[in-house]
């Protein structure tokens, strides 16, 4: 079931950004929704609720070309038209869980951790993720491109795989372990309290806090670990 409701917004007041027509709200179908894959350059916020439920707000003219299926529990949110340009994208989805978060492409998915006991996040492109309260007893994040991403909360065990130009802030999200690689110009920041296991290369470096135990670290290039 799709419902629309149409938005009368000037175009002006949206500046240098050009709107495929007057902005027009539907809502999509979902269910069983356990992972998150976003292919569009859109704005996604995530919310954890007992409803599942997906709103699309874009240009009247586009909207319709954005499509929202969902295959074996993963929700693919993608265009007919390929590249969208600067045309703007919001999504709103509530879910119980999610226990993957990939963005391909420049899209961006922020909100409340949608995890339960593990999670992770896949950036290929130049998308960001900005993850608060999460509670997770393993958390993965993967970045190829230019991705950011910043997560808030905790974790037993953090794995970090980044390559490109890549900037990370898991600062705030205390660790008892973690694993990062990190190449490219890549920046990171982990907090860690107990095992750090590190490999920076190229131009990288990554910051950790938490003054760890046992630290096991290499570096090639100017690549460098610090301690703050």
């Amino acid at each position: 079931m799709v419902v629309a409701i149409t938005l009368a917004v000037p175009l002006a007041s949206c500046g240098s950004v050009v709107l495929a027509g007057p902005q027009e709200v539907q809502e999509r179908d979902i269910a069983g929704v356990s992972a998150l894959e976003l292919r569009t350059s859109g704005d996604l916020t995530v919310t954890v609720g007992e409803t599942e439920s997906l709103t699309i707000t874009a240009g009247s003219s586009l909207i319709s070309s954005l499509t929202a299926d969902v295959y074996d529990g993963t929700l693919v949110l993608d265009s007919d038209l390929g590249a969208l340009g600067t045309h703007v994208i919001r999504y709103d989805l509530t879910v119980r869980s999610l226990d993957r978060v990939q963005i391909t492409g420049s899209g961006s998915v922020s909100g409340a951790s949608p995890f339960g006991r593990t999670g992770a996040i896949e950036i290929r492109g130049s998308g960001s993720a900005t993850l608060t309260g999460v509670g997770t007893d393993n958390l993965s994040v993967t970045v190829v491109g230019s991705g950011d991403v910043t997560v808030e909360g905790t974790s037993e065990s953090l794995r970090l795989t980044l390559d490109g130009s890549v900037d990370v802030d898991a600062g705030n999200l205390h660790t008892k372990s973690a694993t990062a690689s990190l190449t490219g110009s890549t920046d990171a920041r982990v907090h860690v309290s107990e095992d750090l296991d590190a490999t920076v290369s190229g131009s990288s470096e990554l910051i950790y806090t938490g003054d760890p135990a046992q630290i096991t670290k290499g570096t090639t290039g100017s690549g460098a670990i610090v301690a703050d």
